[in-house]
């Protein structure tokens, strides 16, 4: 029994033995401590050092004389070195300095050179980065950390800790609007006791489209090894999440940062979405505006076209305007360069009506297309960049002008459905080859009775389509007879594409039913018409006035007038008034006598009088029967407007006296908001105006005239 026991106490003394001699002293470093120690033999002595957060770790070993050691740090498995070695040697103090450490356990080992062991103290030093670290993990793109719209975030990248290093953290930005993306990235270093050697500071940032693969944006933020800043731009993007991934640019690097962003929104709201086809086109109501966006991205996908619908109310002149912005503040002509085609088609969606480019050397422009000559009915409008890289902010408006004569019945294109007339007709109102969804008014049919033999005459003046209108004036008038497709007369009423007034007369017609076709000369023209029917019994008035304004210039009030037709005209006599009531005459201005032509006239009145000035022209016959023109009052400092003739008929007009040079339109709407007609006259400069009211055929009731100079607007209430 005494040999069992004593084999087994020599065997735990061998055990104890061998294990002191492979771990000779050592234990826990506490964390910015230190130890003392003496080391014996040749065994080393083994230290672990555990650490908290990312970091620079200094390790200092201090020995006594005669004493020779070496000091080194290991990774968490004591094999693999992450510093190189430091010798202590008599009295001296020596330190290892390990950067871009990540929280672990880690082995401080100290060995003897030879055999010159002896005591030495060892302490630690953790220094930590001034910036917070990001969340773990966020290695990929599934991982991503939340970056909030106009947010910022820090973080550390390439740290490093048993065989492992942060290489890479990604980040994820969701926005809300479309815009501009900016993404910030400022580097820092790793600790105060970094440099440029143990801590270079050379990062990557890239910018990914939703799929985290499809770049948008790369920089390398870089700045001599110190601490710098740089950003990506991604111009002309669409709400969505993108990704943000940042790396050092080696794979030994490491660094801290700041992540930050900030999304710069277009500076006009967006249009509606979906509207890229025509089925999904956004309304664009009548003389209004809208605002948009076209070519934004997201996620592969780009908004390449935006759709509209205008629905025309009567006849007329549409222009469409197309005004183009930057999508921020911060854009540039090279992110945003602000090239934009517009197209106006008819109802098909198909049928081009007008193109045009809106571009003014990739800066912000404006442009229009107009198409004359249209129906009522709706017309699209398609915006699209000029190239499927580009996006642009954009203002859409339109603005329908109409024409100064209503239109006639429709339909009456046929002999069948034409309108009748009573003999001695005056002053019909028309439009023939007005065009709508690849259909055209080639024609208008009237029907006139005679109840005698004797002379029959057609006098048919043209207009163009409205105030901004050009279109070419070339009529023709067919007379038929009864049978409606025997022509027995005709008349090309021309004038060099002008406004004109011709007839066409045929004597001893028996006593009869008789059709009368307008029609343009070709069949791409139209145009408004006013048409006279009369017979050896009948007459127009002596004259048909055009209008009569009047304008101040150098304190004398110069008066003009047109007329359409005359008929036995002696003249016109000028007449003024104080009040309105009493009139004289102040001057006189001979006439043509008998004109189927547009004559235009003037008087100058140099004895203006304070306050009220109030003229009208006698018109005066052969045979000494006369008629008055509508009375215009002038007062050039003050603003005013008045409408005469209410309820309203074809003779009462607007009265407007302008101060300063205007923008002047008028717009006239049902009681319940409806647009019924626009009489936009343009800038106007200082003077009274005086302006024809119309309603034509719209059904009677109460309306609302709006009077709109420059930014103020004025409301009046008429009856018809």
């Amino acid at each position: 029994m005494k040999t069992k026991i004593l084999q087994i106490t020599l065997l735990t003394m061998m055990v104890c033995g061998f294990t002191q001699n492979i771990y000779a002293q050592g234990g826990t470093l506490p964390l910015n401590s230190s130890v003392n120690g003496n080391i014996g033999s040749a065994t080393p002595d083994v230290y672990t050092v555990t650490t908290t957060s990312d970091g620079l770790l200094r390790l200092t070993l201090s020995t006594t004389s005669p004493t020779d050691l070496y000091v080194q740090l290991f990774d968490n498995d004591g094999t693999t070195p992450v510093s190189a070695s430091a010798e202590s040697y008599s009295n001296s103090t020596v330190t290892v300095v390990v950067d871009g450490l990540a929280p672990g356990t880690y082995k401080a080992i100290i060995t003897p050179f030879s055999t010159a062991y002896g005591a030495y103290t060892l302490s630690d030093s953790l220094f930590t980065t001034p910036l917070a670290n990001d969340v773990e993990p966020n290695g990929s793109a599934a991982s991503a950390v939340v970056l909030p719209q106009n947010g910022s975030k820090t973080g550390h990248v390439g740290y490093y800790y048993n065989h492992l290093r942060d290489t890479t953290d990604w980040y994820k930005v969701t926005t809300t609007a479309d815009g501009m993306l900016r993404v910030y990235l400022s580097t820092d270093s790793g600790s105060v006791h970094s440099t440029t050697s143990t801590n270079p500071l050379d990062v990557n940032m890239y910018l990914y489209d939703n799929d985290g693969t499809t770049q948008l944006g790369a920089v390398e933020v870089f700045n001599g090894n110190k601490g710098a800043s740089n950003l990506i731009t991604a111009d002309g993007l669409a709400p969505g999440t993108y990704y943000i991934k940042i790396q050092p640019y080696s794979t030994a690097e490491f660094a801290n940062y700041t992540l930050s962003d900030t999304l710069f929104n277009a500076t006009l709201a967006n249009d509606a979405e979906p509207n890229g086809t025509r089925a999904t086109a956004v309304t664009l109501s009548l003389n209004s505006t809208k605002t948009g966006h076209v070519g934004y991205y997201y996620n592969h996908v780009r908004d390449t076209t935006d759709w509209y619908k205008v629905t025309t109310t009567a006849d007329g002149l549409l222009r469409v305007y197309l005004s183009t912005d930057s999508g921020s503040i911060y854009s540039t002509t090279s992110t945003n360069p602000l090239d934009v085609n517009m197209y106006l088609y008819d109802n098909d969606g198909t049928t081009q009506l007008g193109a045009i480019e809106v571009f003014n050397g990739n800066k912000g422009a404006s442009n229009l297309i107009t198409a004359d000559g249209l129906a009522p009915g709706t017309y699209y409008i398609k915006i699209q960049p000029y190239s499927t890289a580009e996006f642009a902010n954009y203002t859409l408006s339109d603005s329908l002008f109409l024409p100064k004569y209503p239109t006639d019945a429709e339909y009456n294109g046929t002999p069948a459905t034409a309108i009748t007339l009573p003999i001695n007709s005056n002053n019909i109102k028309g439009h023939v080859g007005y065009y709508y969804n690849n259909q055209r008014d080639t024609a208008d049919y009237y029907k006139v009775t005679t109840t005698s033999t004797g002379m029959l005459r057609i006098i048919l003046s043209t207009l163009r389509g409205s105030v901004y209108s050009n279109n070419a004036l070339d009529f023709n008038i067919f007379l038929y007879s009864s049978d409606g497709t025997t022509q027995i007369g005709y008349k090309e009423v021309f004038s060099g594409n002008n406004p004109t007034t011709d007839s066409l007369a045929l004597s001893s017609l028996a006593a009869g039913t008789y059709y009368v076709k307008i029609q343009p000369y070709s069949t791409a023209e139209f145009g408004d018409y006013s048409l006279n029917v009369l017979n050896a019994a009948g007459s127009l008035l002596p004259v048909t006035f055009l209008n009569f304004d009047g304008l101040l210039v150098d304190n004398k009030a110069n008066l003009t007038w047109s007329t359409a037709t005359e008929l036995n005209n002696t003249g016109f006599q000028v007449q003024k008034s104080s009040d309105g009531q009493g009139f004289s005459t102040i001057g006189f201005v001979k006439g043509a006598g008998n004109s189927s032509l547009i004559q235009t006239y003037n008087y100058t009145d140099i004895k203006v009088l304070s306050g009220y000035n109030y003229y009208r022209l006698k018109q005066v016959d052969i045979d000494g029967n006369f008629n008055y023109s509508s009375t215009i009052r002038l007062d050039f400092k003050n603003f005013d407007w008045a409408i005469f003739g209410n309820p309203i008929s074809s003779n009462s007009w607007i009265q407007l006296q302008v101060a300063k040079t205007s923008k002047v339109a008028f717009a006239i709407y049902t009681i319940d908001g409806k647009p019924v007609k626009i009489i936009d006259k343009g800038t106007l400069s200082t003077g009274t105006y005086s302006i024809p009211l119309d309603l034509g055929n719209i059904p009677a009731g109460i309306y609302i005239v709006k009077l709109v100079s420059d930014k103020q607007t004025f409301t009046k209430k008429v009856i018809k």
